[in-house]
């Protein structure tokens, strides 16, 4: 932490006697304490900040003269690291993109401020976490879905016979990726009304039913989120 002290001992081999008593030897000490160096500099951050949104790192320089750099962790992984703050900068805002917790709603970020010297030689680090979570609103999004009808009669269903291709267009939340479409209907695999797969893409069955039909899809996302019907 930039504190020494150090122990001094003087000894004299005296070897002699001193009104009328002998003495071997003298010794003399004291505990000294040196000149304090700075290092690490402190700092403070929220304990919690949404993707999306500013974290302010707030630097209390160890001396006016020091530079420092940024770091942001995750699961281990760098996300990202400043160039070099400039001395008496003191408070550095970052925004959190929603792209660095992809498959994840919250997750727990080491922030790091590394110190160095005026003339950038690395003095030391220190390091603290904070929560980072994504926020409820960032959902995938389905944006149309386009039925066609198959093996119809000039053009209109025919009970038995048809089937419906559903195309569906749509995003997973922000910073993440889709991992499956819901689709939901009448035969839409077979005799089940409920289909889960990869693609956007869905035939369904032979329809057997009569009257109106009605299909939906939901997308969900790498991070479990699913959206609106």
């Amino acid at each position: 932490d930039g504190t020494k002290s150090v122990a001094i001992e003087a000894r004299l081999d005296f070897n002699g006697t001193v009104s009328s008593k002998y003495i071997d030897d003298v010794v003399a000490s004291k505990t000294v304490s040196l000149d304090t160096i700075p290092r690490a500099s402190s700092f403070t951050i929220a304990s919690s900040v949404n993707t999306g949104s500013d974290l302010t790192v707030r630097i209390s320089p160890a001396n006016s003269s020091f530079k420092h750099k940024v770091r942001f962790i995750i699961d281990g992984t760098t996300k990202y690291t400043s160039d070099f703050i400039a001395a008496g900068t003191t408070t550095i805002p970052y925004s959190i993109p929603h792209a660095w917790l992809p498959n994840h709603t919250s997750r727990t970020m080491t922030v790091q401020v590394l110190t160095y010297t005026s003339s950038e030689t690395y003095i030391a680090q220190k390091e603290s976490t904070t929560s980072v979570t994504v926020p409820s609103s960032i959902v995938p999004t389905v944006s149309s879905i386009t039925p066609t009808l198959l093996s119809g009669l000039s053009g209109k269903y025919v009970q038995g016979k048809s089937q419906v291709k559903l195309t569906v267009d749509g995003k997973a939340g922000e910073g993440a990726t889709i991992s499956s479409y819901i689709f939901t209907g009448t035969n839409i695999d077979g005799t089940s009304s409920s289909y889960t797969g990869s693609s956007n893409v869905k035939t369904s069955s032979v329809i057997t039913t009569s009257g109106k039909i009605t299909y939906s899809v939901q997308i969900k996302d790498s991070r479990g989120r699913y959206s609106t019907v």
